[in-house]
């Protein structure tokens, strides 16, 4: 009777596919990054080589069979550190998403409800230069009076972006 059952041996096969494909899914996120971004992460070099393979394969076939070798390469290497890396740089993206949003909303009420929104965006950011920051908002509507390109909507952007996050730098909106 107890021949009817067999040991397990592991995982199913099944189970097998999907944590290829997974490892497979990891690696088409290591291609998606830039190589600056990359060089963070000490990758072993026949991985680091097949990733830029990949990022310079342009045909389908041949970029999705890359894949596939990069997968089975993801096998051999620990993938801990890369989860995390993966991770840390996902959060740093949507923190990113975040403060882009909020200086966005805090441009267009100053935009729409004028001067009287400075009072209280200097009660967040006492650094803030209200005449500096008139001065903008005025071009914004001298700009519109007159159909010339929004540079000064782009100004204040990049203004309350400094006063936000210190590390915002150049940020197209």
């Amino acid at each position: 009777m107890e021949d009817e059952f067999e040991e397990y041996r592991g995982p199913s096969k099944s189970q097998r596919k999907r944590d290829a494909l997974a490892l497979q899914k990891m690696g088409e996120a290591l291609v998606a990054l830039k190589p600056h971004v990359l060089e963070g992460l000490e990758l072993p070099e026949r991985l680091q080589d097949a990733i830029e393979l990949a990022q310079r394969t342009t045909a389908h076939g041949g970029k999705k069979r890359q894949l596939q070798y990069i997968g089975k390469l993801m096998r051999t290497v620990d993938v801990e550190p890369i989860e995390q890396f993966l991770a840390a740089l996902n959060d740093g993206q949507q923190r990113a998403r975040g403060i882009h949003h909020q200086i966005e909303k805090w441009r267009d009420r100053l935009l729409t409800e004028g001067v009287e929104v400075i009072d209280e965006y200097m009660a967040l950011y006492p650094q803030l230069d209200r005449a500096h920051l008139a001065k903008l908002l005025r071009d914004v509507a001298h700009e519109a009076a007159h159909n010339q390109p929004p540079r000064a909507k782009r100004l204040v952007f990049r203004y309350l972006a400094e006063l936000m996050d210190p590390t915002h730098g150049d940020t197209a909106e």
